[in-house]
């Protein structure tokens, strides 16, 4: 959203019009930083000078404006020539912006792109869940996280903000830039159509693409990356350190699909999967089936059963350790 989007939510909250989600989405924003808080002080001052107004009056935006400037270019300034600072000036504009929305009932933007349209958030609290946005995209939320996004979505950006983490099954539109905005980060992944995971915590964000092409752009200071199917892009947020990969699974996504599926899977990472899915530790001891490759249909099945399988399939002998551990031995790669 722009400047001028969150000036509209605060005269919405000022005539007690704003929606809860609007107001999530404009509290996340003035908490942002000291300079917005001061800003929407500024304005909610401003506007209990400009009261008095009539709610059904529907000025016109565009002739307002014209005049206004029309009155800065011919107009002697009334107060002795001085130097304006940046706080005063915003709060000048500030003061105009609230007596020229003061009446307005479809919130005009101005900006020229037309009505602002509903904000909606969308969140997770329990499981998994599955939202559709304006445009056909199909997003499926972890527990836990959140999403906002506009109820029709304007102009040639398709802007949507994730706290958490999230699958993208983005519909194609060459005219509209899908773009995520990230929780925390002034950056975040831009696409036309495609399908990709964004995993968001304290110390990483991660973005996983399994088909089609992203651009990845951490925050406001660094360059973008481009990511095709099957790359993953992680960012070390304590140290900066952006890094690329090559994914050999997608069973990262076992909480969307449901299950786990290996195909040609090296014995390292099948293990690493598991381990991941079950909260398990699990050692191979035969370093010699670290490379072989495995392939298993999609499962959920409980871990003993998988390790049993494993187990028939190279003859290995399974043993459990601890309450959540497991030590495999022998076995040949088939």
């Amino acid at each position: 959203m722009q400047e001028n989007d969150y000036i509209v939510l605060l005269h919405k909250q000022l005539t007690g019009e704003i929606s809860p989600a609007e107001q999530l989405l404009l509290s996340d924003w003035i908490n942002q930083s000291a300079d917005n808080a001061r800003f929407a002080d500024d304005l909610r001052l401003a506007w209990e000078k400009s009261a008095g107004y009539e709610k059904d009056f529907q000025p016109d935006l565009n002739a307002a404006f014209r005049q206004l400037q029309a009155r800065i270019q011919t107009e002697p300034l009334s107060i002795p020539l001085q130097v304006l600072t940046f706080r005063q000036r915003l709060l000048r504009v500030a003061a105009v912006a609230a007596v020229l929305i003061a009446g307005l009932w479809g919130y005009q933007q101005f900006s020229g792109a037309g009505v602002v349209p509903e904000s909606v958030v969308v969140s997770s609290e329990k499981g998994t869940k599955e939202v559709l946005l304006p445009d056909g995209t199909r997003v499926w939320l972890r527990e836990g996280a959140s999403l906002a996004y506009a109820a029709a979505f304007a102009g040639k950006k398709r802007q949507v903000k994730l706290s958490g983490e999230a699958y993208f099954e983005v519909a194609s539109d060459s005219s509209k830039v899908f773009h995520v905005e990230m929780q925390d980060q002034k950056g975040g992944v831009e696409v036309l159509g495609t399908s990709f995971y964004v995993r968001q915590n304290a110390q990483e964000t991660a973005v996983t693409v399994r088909t089609g092409k992203v651009r990845f752009t951490p925050d406001a200071n660094s360059k973008s990356v481009i990511l095709a199917a099957g790359e993953k892009a992680v960012l070390d947020k304590s140290k900066k350190l952006l890094t690329t990969e090559t994914v050999l699974t997608f069973n990262e996504l076992a909480w969307q699909t449901g299950g786990l599926e290996f195909i040609r899977t090296p014995m390292k990472q099948v293990v690493s999967d598991l381990e991941a899915y079950y909260g398990v530790q699990i050692t191979l001891s035969n370093t010699s089936l670290q490379y072989c490759k495995h392939t298993a249909p999609l499962t959920n099945q409980p871990l003993e059963k998988v390790l049993e399988s494993l187990s028939l399939t190279y003859q290995m002998q399974v043993k459990q350790t601890g309450p959540k551990e497991y030590l495999l031995t022998g076995g040949t790669c088939q």
